[in-house]
């Protein structure tokens, strides 16, 4: 796997910079499989993934120019691997069930083993990209979180009082760590974050992810400390400053 960029701007892209990008928001990246047979209809297949980080390496001014302008477009643009003569994908993680076009195929190797090869594959990112900066800081602290709740627990005291506890049967469903959004007192989501510290990504945990410190384009990072009220089952980060903190907050607990 190629190393990681030391690009931190937009502006230090030029030709042959090795330029690390990744999703600016979750579950925005589409892998497209086009698969073709001598005496059938291409089957197109997409799978949505949570996250991935791509390097790019410019081969050209007008390459140069697409990708700063993606970047400092905010999530009015998309990505479009193939518009890049070398673009390598490094990592995705967390994929959806892949959907086809023809409904008679339900996996890839159903299409291989019916004489389907795959003729052409790319990745789009929509909804805005951003540089990648590598390894972060763990801003958040979740060590002296010691007690723990159980799914049941969770469940009543976030979703059950608005009545939407049938809606999130796969909240809380493991051990670890969670990260609940709190927005005008109701829990927004439940995201997993993994079972133990060592295992959560810094990115997860740094200030660019939250409210007063987050920085869509990545240009700057976080260093504002947030203001946070720490409990024995639970860490509640008030990061929304102008907002009531009972009101708008993401709070983060451990499930048993």
């Amino acid at each position: 796997m190629a190393g990681l960029s030391t690009i931190k701007s937009v502006s230090e892209i030029k030709i042959g910079s090795h330029v690390v990008v990744t999703n600016l928001h979750k579950h925005c990246i589409m892998h497209v499989e086009l698969f073709e047979h001598a005496s059938a209809e291409t089957v197109r297949v997409e799978t949505y993934w949570r996250d991935g980080t791509f390097q790019i390496t410019p081969c050209s001014d007008d390459e140069v120019a697409a990708l700063c302008e993606i970047l400092e477009g905010g999530d009015e643009y998309e990505l479009e691997t193939d518009d890049f003569q070398r673009c390598e994908m490094l990592k995705t993680s967390e994929s959806q069930p892949a959907e086809f076009s023809n409904e008679c195929f339900s996996s890839q190797d159903d299409l291989y083993e019916s004489g389907y090869d795959c003729v052409r594959e790319y990745y789009i990112v929509f909804n805005g990209v951003k540089l990648h900066k590598g390894e972060q800081t763990m801003d958040i602290d979740l060590s002296n979180i010691t007690k723990t709740m159980t799914q049941a627990e969770a469940i009543k005291e976030f979703y059950e009082p608005i009545g939407m506890a049938d809606f999130h049967e796969d909240s809380f469903d493991r051990p670890g760590f969670w990260a609940v959004d709190v927005s005008f007192g109701e829990a927004d989501s439940a995201i997993y974050l993994g079972e133990t510290i060592e295992e959560i990504s810094a990115e997860q945990l740094s200030f660019s992810e939250y409210g007063v410190n987050y920085d869509p384009m990545g240009e700057n990072n976080g260093n504002t400390p947030f203001e946070s009220i720490q409990k024995e089952d639970r860490l509640i980060l008030c990061s929304h400053p102008e907002s009531d903190p009972s009101e708008d907050c993401d709070i983060f607990i451990k499930i048993k």
